[in-house]
Formats: structure tokens, C-alpha cells, sequence
């Protein structure tokens, strides 16, 4: 008798669960269309045609998506194209291929290397047309691994964006290594960062993340946007105090922080990914208008 009972028990439980689950929308096939499909070490990934978009997901997230019908570029490429017009840089290092979106802001003359460390989202973007028709020498490979044993001073500009799904390399973002990018940077050297969060001086994890920051470079700005737009905030830290021209951006005032006043993020000790677990969920909010409901059909 109590067996049964037991069973009945669960099998409530488990119909109550199932009941109360998401429902997933399903998408429709006229409309969308899946024409690459691969499991990687990293992820799930998707490249869909969700007509006017073509667009790569990994787990159910737009890493890019390109507007086949649009010639103007999105607001935060937009945004990363001026920086580089006051940086000049003639050395770039991108961290995280993704799409390749972020190609198209380096200067034409410019040297641009890529560490990406999964192959397969590469060889996507590559060979589904995300990628713009520029050279640039692609580096599979961890990115610190390959920061560690670059050149001192052998980058003008290091930009980090590499989430994947809806996470970042948190390990990217301790002391130690972002004094490893400093020490590859330029004197006057620039590290831009993208978390695809939307930082505020009253979130953790942006405290913890700007605190260490500012804890190696002199100065750390969090920029907008302009006066035309405003995209997700950009990190620019700079080892010379002058070497980027602030006063056409828009930034957070960002209050002076004491090391005591916040967590600083080490090898050792490093809660970002709990403290971002807010930004991802806002991700995946944001990403159901372009139907990541795909990533869970066949």
C-alpha cells in the first residue's frame, strides 16, 4: 500500500513539473530555416535564416546576426568603429571570432590577430559568409595560453569579445591575466571590453569587474555611446591617462573605488560567474524576439 501510494505520489509530482514547464514556440518552417547544425566542445551551434536575418546562435544565443536586407552597421559596431578612429591602432588582437562582426571596425591597414578557441564556431562564420572581406591571422587557441606567450608591447588595441552563449570566460577577467594583457599592450595601449551586460555602478558584478580593472590601468571608462545612440556599455581602459579623447562619448560616472570597497576578481577567487547570472538571464529575455526557440527543434 505505501508502494503505491509512493508511485502516485511521483507521478503527481513529476505531471505537476511538466505541466508547469516553458512551452516552446514552435517556429515556423516557411519562415525559418536551420542550414548548419554542429555540436562543438563549447556549445550547441545553430545558423539559421530567420528571413531578414541570418543569424549563428550557440545555445540558443546570438553570437551574430546579419540584416541581409540592411547596409548600416549595428549600433555597438558603430560605436567600436569611432574608438578606433581616436586610437589609430596599427596592431589589433581580437579576443573571440564569434560571427567575425568585429573585423569590420579595424582600420583597413591595420594588423589584426584572432584567438578564437573553438574551431567549429570559426570554420561556421567562415564558411556561412559572416566573415568581412579583410586578412587577419586566425589563432585557435586558448586566449590566455596565447596572450602568455605573445610579444611584450605588441598590440596598440586588445578587444575582448568573447561571450559564448550566454557566458563569458570568467578566468579572462582576473588580475592576473588582464596585467598579462597590459603587459602585451603598447605604453599607450587601449583594452576594450564587451560583456554584453548593462553595467551600472550599483551591480556586482560590475563592481568587481570595474574594480579590478581599475586596480591595473590608470584609467577605466565606460562608455554609452553618443549623442545619435546607445548601445550596451563598452570598458575602455587606457595605460596613459590621454591616450583616447573621452569627450564625444557618453559615460558612467563611475565613483572612486577603494580596494577594500569591492571584490577583486583572481585566479584564486573569482564569483563573476555568479554575480553575471542576472546579465544571462536578461540575455536569453532578450533573444526570444529573434526565435532561439530553434536551438530545441530537430
Amino acid at each position: 500500500m505505501k508502494i503505491k501510494i509512493a508511485v502516485v505520489i511521483l507521478a503527481l509530482i513529476i505531471f505537476t513539473i511538466t505541466y508547469n514547464l516553458p512551452k516552446i514556440k514552435a517556429f515556423d518552417s516557411q519562415l525559418s530555416k536551420i542550414i548548419y547544425h554542429e555540436q562543438s566542445f563549447y556549445g550547441d551551434i545553430k545558423i539559421i535564416d530567420l528571413n531578414p536575418y541570418h543569424c549563428l546562435l550557440v545555445n540558443a544565443q546570438t553570437q551574430s546576426c546579419a540584416n541581409k536586407e540592411k547596409t548600416t552597421d549595428e549600433v555597438y559596431i558603430q560605436l567600436f568603429k569611432e574608438l578606433m578612429a581616436e586610437i589609430h591602432p596599427k596592431d589589433i588582437l581580437l579576443v573571440g571570432l564569434g560571427g567575425g562582426s568585429l573585423l569590420s571596425v579595424a582600420p583597413n591597414e591595420a594588423n589584426v590577430d584572432v584567438v578564437e578557441i573553438d574551431l567549429k564556431l570559426a570554420s561556421a562564420a567562415t564558411d556561412y559568409g559572416f566573415m568581412p572581406e579583410r586578412n587577419f591571422n586566425l589563432y585557435i587557441d586558448d586566449a590566455r595560453s596565447f596572450i602568455k606567450h605573445a610579444v611584450d608591447g605588441q598590440y596598440d588595441v586588445i578587444i575582448v569579445d568573447a561571450l559564448l552563449g550566454d557566458s563569458l570566460p570568467y578566468y579572462l577577467f582576473s588580475q592576473e591575466s588582464l596585467m598579462q594583457m597590459s603587459r602585451v599592450l603598447t605604453p599607450r595601449g587601449s583594452l576594450l571590453i564587451n560583456t554584453a551586460a548593462e553595467l551600472a555602478v550599483d551591480d556586482r558584478f560590475s563592481q568587481a569587474l570595474v574594480g579590478t580593472i581599475k586596480n591595473i590601468f590608470p584609467r577605466v571608462e565606460i562608455i554609452t555611446g553618443n549623442e545619435n545612440y546607445t548601445p550596451r556599455p563598452i570598458i575602455v581602459a587606457v595605460k596613459e591617462d590621454d591616450s583616447i579623447n573621452f569627450t564625444d562619448f557618453k559615460t558612467i560616472v563611475w565613483p572612486k573605488q577603494d580596494v577594500e570597497q569591492f571584490i577583486l576578481i583572481t585566479d584564486e577567487f573569482n564569483p563573476l560567474e555568479t554575480y553575471y547570472l542576472k546579465h544571462s538571464l536578461e540575455l536569453h529575455q532578450n533573444n526570444s524576439a529573434l526565435g532561439q526557440e530553434i536551438f530545441f527543434s530537430k
